[in-house]
């Protein structure tokens, strides 16, 4: 090959070389400016989005609009106030009839330990005097006499509870014939129950139990005088026992005395555990075919619902 034929083939390699890097040269700027393009692209699309972001005024909240309700939007120069916006197709409360109405909300009741209206003396003949001769006679007596009155009969029951207990005996025996008697008193054998609750007195009568049932047994069989004696050593024991105050109501209300036992319910009623079960059961006496008994119950229901209950 000759010298000219090897500078032409050297000088067309030489251009196609300068070609191939021209033409990769273009590729490498096409490649740079379409990378800066897409940065620019996105620095203007983050910086639309942040001016937009700081720009922007927070939606405001809107308050619920009830029926009823004026709604406080601008008004036009000489506009008219708003009016309220009233309930369609629904009359006024005042127009609705009585028997529409939804009834009124049950009272909220609890007991008010406070001190209750002045004492209530008495009527002629109705005394509450005990004939029993014992230091716990005149407390219980004081107790009855003072029902109404929160503050002396607290006190006189703090002083009560001082007194001296009678000893302790067999407790296990008495309960033993306790059972037994009451067994009797269901099967309403009363003057059977009543010689074995006795003795079970005297085998312990410090047993409140023992001693509640011998007076209701003294008492079912007649003998009301006994029957108070032993109402009054049950409350020696706890003068606030409320058993032995309804017991004692319905003796006074048996013996004709509407006053003492119209107090003796009212401390039943102090003294109950549960004394909305104890209102209602007085409030179910007063419906007693016994006049006495009937007009006691209606006397302290009254009195308990409208003074010794707050509403």
């Amino acid at each position: 090959m000759d010298k000219k034929t090897k500078t032409g083939l050297f000088d067309e390699l030489l251009e196609d070389k300068k070609i191939k890097n021209t033409t990769n040269l273009k590729t490498r700027i096409d490649r740079k400016h379409w990378y800066w393009i897409a940065i620019a692209g996105t620095l203007i699309t983050v910086s639309f989005l942040l001016i937009y972001h700081f720009t922007k005024k927070p939606p405001e909240k809107l308050a619920a609009v009830k029926a009823g309700d004026v709604v406080n939007t601008p008004a036009a120069p000489n506009a008219p106030a708003p009016q309220a916006v009233s309930k369609p197709h629904e009359p006024p409360t005042s127009q609705i009839p009585p028997a529409q109405q939804a009834p009124p909300p049950e009272p909220v009741r609890r007991f008010a330990d406070i001190p209750a209206a002045p004492n209530v003396a008495p009527p002629s003949g109705q005394n509450v005097k005990i004939n029993y001769q014992s230091e716990a006679t005149t407390y219980v007596e004081q107790m009855i006499m003072y029902a109404r009155n929160t503050e002396k009969l607290l006190s006189v029951k703090q002083a009560f509870e001082k007194l001296s207990k009678p000893p302790k005996g067999d407790n296990p025996k008495a309960r033993q014939l306790n059972d037994e008697a009451l067994a009797l008193i269901k099967q309403s054998r009363d003057n059977d129950a009543l010689p074995i609750l006795q003795l079970a007195y005297k085998t312990d009568p410090s047993d409140i139990e023992v001693v509640n049932n011998l007076a209701y047994a003294y008492f079912a069989t007649n003998d009301s005088t006994t029957a108070k004696a032993m109402f009054v050593e049950t409350l020696r024991l706890n003068p606030g026992r409320y058993i032995a105050w309804i017991n004692m109501a319905r003796m006074y209300a048996f013996e004709g005395n509407e006053y003492a036992a119209t107090n003796c319910y009212i401390n039943y009623y102090r003294f109950a555990k549960n004394q909305a079960v104890a209102l209602k059961a007085i409030e179910k006496t007063s419906s007693d075919p016994h006049p006495i008994l009937s007009k006691a119950c209606a006397g302290a229901y009254q009195y308990i619902s409208s003074v010794m209950i707050i509403r």
